[in-house]
Protein backbone atom coordinates (compact mmCIF):
# COMPACT_ATOMS: atom_id res chain seq x y z
CA UNK A 1 0.00 0.00 0.00
CA UNK A 2 1.11 3.48 -1.07
CA UNK A 3 -0.37 5.08 2.43
CA UNK A 4 0.99 3.89 5.62
CA UNK A 5 -1.14 6.08 7.32
CA UNK A 6 -0.12 5.65 11.33
CA UNK A 7 1.62 1.81 10.82
CA UNK A 8 -1.42 -0.49 11.12
CA UNK A 9 -3.52 -1.50 7.80
CA UNK A 10 -7.16 -2.98 8.36
CA UNK A 11 -8.74 -5.62 6.73
CA UNK A 12 -12.93 -5.73 6.13
CA UNK A 13 -14.61 -8.94 5.58
CA UNK A 14 -17.87 -8.02 5.20
CA UNK A 15 -20.06 -10.93 4.65
CA UNK A 16 -17.84 -13.25 3.23
CA UNK A 17 -15.30 -16.09 4.87
CA UNK A 18 -12.08 -14.63 5.69
CA UNK A 19 -10.55 -18.25 3.84
CA UNK A 20 -12.59 -17.10 0.60
CA UNK A 21 -10.97 -15.91 -2.24
CA UNK A 22 -13.25 -12.86 -2.37
CA UNK A 23 -11.93 -9.28 -3.21
CA UNK A 24 -10.48 -7.27 0.10
CA UNK A 25 -11.23 -4.09 1.36
CA UNK A 26 -8.46 -2.49 3.09
CA UNK A 27 -7.47 0.93 4.97
CA UNK A 28 -5.48 2.81 6.68
CA UNK A 29 -5.82 5.77 8.79
CA UNK A 30 -3.26 8.72 8.56
CA UNK A 31 -2.67 11.15 12.04
CA UNK A 32 -5.26 13.73 10.49
CA UNK A 33 -8.23 11.00 10.55
CA UNK A 34 -8.02 10.76 7.07
CA UNK A 35 -8.94 7.18 5.69
CA UNK A 36 -7.78 5.74 2.75
CA UNK A 37 -9.54 2.83 1.16
CA UNK A 38 -7.53 0.32 -1.15
CA UNK A 39 -9.52 -2.59 -3.40
CA UNK A 40 -7.51 -5.70 -3.15
CA UNK A 41 -7.76 -8.32 -5.33
CA UNK A 42 -6.04 -11.96 -4.59
CA UNK A 43 -5.99 -12.07 -8.57
CA UNK A 44 -3.44 -9.51 -8.71
CA UNK A 45 0.45 -10.07 -7.88
CA UNK A 46 1.94 -6.15 -7.55
CA UNK A 47 3.61 -5.01 -4.89
CA UNK A 48 2.13 -1.52 -4.39
CA UNK A 49 -1.72 -0.18 -4.51
CA UNK A 50 -3.11 2.65 -4.49
CA UNK A 51 -5.75 3.84 -2.56
CA UNK A 52 -9.13 3.60 -4.36
CA UNK A 53 -10.72 6.80 -2.35
CA UNK A 54 -10.07 8.80 0.24
CA UNK A 55 -12.47 10.12 3.02
CA UNK A 56 -12.58 11.49 6.28
CA UNK A 57 -13.19 10.30 9.54
CA UNK A 58 -15.65 13.12 9.78
CA UNK A 59 -17.36 12.69 6.69
CA UNK A 60 -18.37 9.41 8.16
CA UNK A 61 -19.92 10.51 10.84
CA UNK A 62 -21.81 13.18 9.49
CA UNK A 63 -23.40 10.53 6.59
CA UNK A 64 -24.62 7.92 9.24
CA UNK A 65 -25.95 10.62 11.63
CA UNK A 66 -27.44 12.39 8.75
CA UNK A 67 -28.85 9.23 7.57
CA UNK A 68 -30.14 8.10 10.87
CA UNK A 69 -27.84 5.13 11.34
CA UNK A 70 -26.39 5.77 14.37
CA UNK A 71 -27.93 2.85 16.11
CA UNK A 72 -27.50 -0.05 13.46
CA UNK A 73 -23.80 1.29 13.95
CA UNK A 74 -23.92 0.75 17.10
CA UNK A 75 -25.72 -2.51 16.53
CA UNK A 76 -23.21 -3.73 14.30
CA UNK A 77 -20.52 -2.90 16.37
CA UNK A 78 -21.16 -4.96 18.67
CA UNK A 79 -20.58 -8.08 16.23
CA UNK A 80 -17.21 -6.51 15.36
CA UNK A 81 -14.05 -8.84 16.09
CA UNK A 82 -10.58 -7.73 16.01
CA UNK A 83 -7.81 -9.94 15.41
CA UNK A 84 -4.29 -9.17 15.81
Amino acid sequence: MTEKGQGMAYELFGYHDTNGNDSEFIYTINKDDDIKIYYLSHRSDTDSYEPVTTVSRQAIVDYLNTHHYAQKTTQLGQNVVIEK
